[in-house]
């Protein structure tokens, strides 16, 4: 599992729900999405901090192949 803030958790609330639901496809699009992203994260965190840096084009590329 995935220890979300309450602002992270509010922040795909409002990306995936639909009348305060979220339907199973949306639900596995944000799978896929948080897992995607958190490789990528993990990845860069060598130090297993919960930091990380990355030049801007780094960004772009995981967040546009996502």
């Amino acid at each position: 599992g995935y220890r979300l803030s309450p602002q992270t958790l509010t922040a795909i609330v409002k990306r995936y729900s639909k009348n305060g639901k979220i339907f199973f496809d949306d639900y596995v699009a944000c799978c896929v999405k948080l897992r995607a992203l958190t490789d990528f994260f993990r990845r860069r965190d060598n130090m297993q901090q919960g930091y990380v840096n990355f030049v801007y084009d780094d960004f772009l590329q995981c967040t546009m192949a996502i």
